[in-house]
């Protein structure tokens, strides 16, 4: 057999060239598991950040929810103590609190931070430690729950009348910032208490608590419709205090138009403290009696000035009254592209100081149910 020099280089080259190729593709291959690798690090690492950021945030969650329930239980500076407790310590202190809530005790007149004598401990268990709104952590005690009611007992009727009394403390508001804000603070309190209030009956629902309403006796009922009258009459300038004792009482407003301004106003500012804030089934039924009649009085009032000035009643320049459904009579623009002339464009023209939209005017106006309507101009617009 003959011997091919050439065809022997061949082979020598072409196995040369295979195990080349092998060696570039395994270096390919190589580096593309790498560079996977480094991107399926870098995504772990990535999911890894959002799962820490997410436990993170679920636990500042959990504790601004615990500092608040400690909070409506036994104020902000009890509160600030208790936190750096821990997890179980905290638990049973917002326990201890819904206790004396459904007893009708103040929380924050049953605790006491840094006294040595204890009346009850709360153990501390393990668990992670909530992290420390302000202080460090001092010695809690926990006065036991009496079985008579005492002198500290509450109720959340009271909490509402004491904040009615708090804002007529405050006289006049104005225009002046202090006031503004000391006024918007009790306003943030009432709608925490209405809030807190509906918590502690969620919490004490399942021990049997036999009513969930917030009860008003005839005492605080008068006290919290006075107090809100009080407040509104002071912007009506009808409060006159007594030179010999110092008591303040309501003057009684003008009949006709004050009268009818005053006693909207009230309606208004009790429908927003409480209509506005209590759920229908959780409202005392006698107080929500009162503020109705009292809304129905002042309709009746309403009605009567309507009727005695409905000849000299204003009817919006630019609109005319269509009486084709005489039905339903409807104010029209004479301009098509106008908009419909509401409560608001009324406003805007006693604002502007427009005639026939000055104090003590009617004015015709389009109410939303798309009913023709008559409104009066009172101290500050449309009533």
């Amino acid at each position: 057999m003959g011997f091919s020099l050439s065809s022997f280089l061949g082979g020598v080259a072409g196995g040369a060239g295979q195990v080349f190729d092998e060696q570039r593709a395994e270096a390919q291959n190589a580096r593309i598991t790498k560079e996977e690798r480094q991107w399926q690090i870098a995504t772990e690492e990535r999911s890894a950040a959002r799962s820490r950021k997410a436990t993170r945030a679920a636990k500042q969650k959990e504790n601004d929810e615990a500092y608040e329930k400690l909070v409506f239980h036994y104020g902000e500076k009890n509160a600030a103590a208790m936190m750096p407790k821990g997890k179980g310590y905290i638990g049973e202190a917002i326990k201890q609190g819904q206790a004396y809530n459904a007893a009708g005790y103040d929380g924050k007149t049953m605790v006491s931070i840094g006294e040595t004598e204890e009346f009850t401990k709360l153990p501390k268990t393990t668990g992670a430690a909530p992290a420390a709104l302000s202080g460090e952590a001092s010695t809690i005690t926990f006065k036991p729950l009496p079985q008579k009611a005492a002198k500290e007992k509450i109720s959340w009727e009271a909490r509402l009348v004491s904040l009615v009394d708090e804002e007529n403390a405050l006289g006049v508001i104005g225009n002046d910032p202090t006031q503004q804000a000391k006024l918007a603070d009790i306003v943030r309190r009432r709608q925490n208490t209405l809030k807190q209030h509906a918590q502690w009956k969620s919490d004490t629902a399942a021990d049997g608590v036999a009513s969930t309403a917030m009860e008003f006796s005839k005492e605080s009922r008068t006290s919290f419709i006075k107090g809100t009258q009080m407040r509104v009459a002071r912007d009506f300038d009808l409060v006159e205090t007594s030179l010999d004792n110092g008591i303040e009482r309501i003057l009684n407003p003008a009949d006709g138009l004050q009268r009818i301004d005053y006693n909207t106003a009230v309606d208004n500012a009790l429908e927003a403290t409480y209509l506005d804030a209590v759920l229908e089934k959780d409202r005392d039924i006698s107080i929500t009696k009162a503020i109705n009649l009292h809304r129905e009085k002042t309709k009746e009032l309403y009605k009567t000035y309507v009727e005695r000035n409905r000849e000299t009643t204003t009817i919006p320049e630019g609109y005319n009254i269509d009486t084709s459904n005489p039905t339903n009579p409807k104010l029209v623009a004479l301009d098509s592209t106008s908009p419909i002339f509401s409560r608001e464009e009324a406003q805007k023209r006693f604002n502007s100081k427009l005639p026939g939209y000055e104090y003590g005017a009617t004015v015709l106006i389009m109410s939303k149910e798309g009913e023709l309507q008559v409104v009066i101009i009172g101290q500050d617009g449309v009533i």
